[in-house]
């Protein structure tokens, strides 16, 4: 019993010292999935990353750190949140990076303008912009640029 006693003292502890009952969760190791792939071709792993502006659905901005020329590209497109810990290869049909044209570099495939699923009408500032017209583009390296272009 005084091992019982002493477990939920330790856990009570914990949680009250905690600012949340969030931050007691334990969360995975960060994953390097995001830093796995070269989209210039010179055999340097360029930095993806994103920004989030909180909440359960909305929204995520991608940048891309091309290692070639140390630039980054930073992107208005906003797409949907729903990630537990980051953006990750859980939802392919949202966001996954696979060499789509088989040149043996990859292409990130992005789902964007949607909220809890459901696609929106894409800004005409995007359009004009981007020369996009649908709500899954393709950033793609092509003859050294970064390009977009819609899936279909």
């Amino acid at each position: 019993m005084k091992v019982y006693y002493s477990i939920l003292f330790l856990f009570i502890i914990n949680c009250c010292s905690a600012n949340t009952i969030v931050d007691t969760i334990p969360y995975p190791a960060p994953s390097n999935w995001l830093h796995s792939f070269d989209l210039d071709g010179d055999k340097i792993n360029d930095d993806i990353y994103f920004d989030y502006s909180g909440g359960a659905h909305c929204c995520y901005h991608i940048h891309i750190k091309l290692s070639s020329n140390q630039t980054v590209y930073s992107y208005p497109f906003e797409m949907d949140g729903g990630y537990m810990f980051n953006v990750d290869n859980s939802w392919p049909d949202k966001f996954d990076i696979q060499d789509y044209d088989k040149d043996g570099l990859p292409e990130i495939k992005m789902m964007i303008q949607t909220y809890n699923g459901e696609a929106t009408k894409i800004p005409a500032a995007w359009k004009r912009k981007y020369k996009i017209k649908s709500n899954t583009i393709l950033f793609e390296y092509e003859k050294g640029k970064l390009i977009i272009h819609d899936t279909k």
